[in-house]
C-alpha cells in the first residue's frame, strides 16, 4: 500500500493498475530498503510502459526450490526461497540483457531516449537483495513485458 500510494498520481494518468495475486509473505529485513526495492520495480514499470495500453502490474508469492538458482550456485539446490515476482505489460527487453540491466549506470536505451533515468533502480535492487541474503532475477520479451523474480530465503 506504501509503494503503490506514492504513486498514485501516476498510476491514474497511465490508468495503470497493480495486482495481487497471492498474499505476500513478511520478510524479516532492513524496512526502508524493502520499501526501496518495490518502489524501483514499480518505478520501472510506469517508467517503461507501452504508451497507449493500460498499465498492469501483477505481484505474485510462492515457496521455490533453490534449484531455481543452481546457475548462480549450486548449493542452492538444497534451499527454500520466498519467491516474490513482479511482472508487467510494459516494452520488455530482450533476454540477453537480463544480467546487464542489474549493472549500475546500465541502461538499454540511449541517454536521449524518451525513458527517463539514469540507470540506478534495478541495481540498487541486486544490492538490496544481497543484503537481504537473496537473489534476483530478470526475464522480458520485448514489446511485452518484463518480469522479475525476488528470492529471500526461508
Amino acid at each position: 500500500a506504501l509503494v503503490s500510494n506514492e504513486f498514485a498520481a501516476l498510476m491514474t494518468e497511465h490508468n495503470a493498475r497493480i495486482t495481487l495475486l497471492s498474499p505476500l509473505p513478511v520478510i524479516k529485513g532492513h524496512k526502508e530498503q524493502l520499501r526501496i526495492l518495490l518502489h524501483s520495480l514499480l518505478d520501472n514499470s510506469l517508467k517503461f510502459r507501452n504508451k497507449g495500453i493500460a498499465t498492469s502490474v501483477t505481484f505474485s508469492y510462492e515457496i521455490a526450490s533453490g534449484n531455481e538458482l543452481i546457475e548462480i550456485d549450486i548449493h542452492l539446490s538444497h534451499q527454500k526461497f520466498h519467491r516474490i515476482t513482479c511482472s508487467d505489460n510494459g516494452i520488455g527487453f530482450d533476454k540477453k540483457f537480463a544480467t546487464r540491466i542489474f549493472g549500475l549506470f546500465q541502461r538499454l536505451h540511449s541517454m536521449d531516449s524518451q525513458y527517463d533515468g539514469k540507470g540506478v533502480g534495478l541495481a540498487f535492487c541486486q544490492r538490496i537483495m544481497a543484503n537481504h541474503k537473496g537473489y534476483i532475477l530478470a526475464d522480458g520479451i520485448p514489446g511485452k513485458g518484463a518480469s522479475f523474480k525476488l528470492y529471500f530465503p526461508v
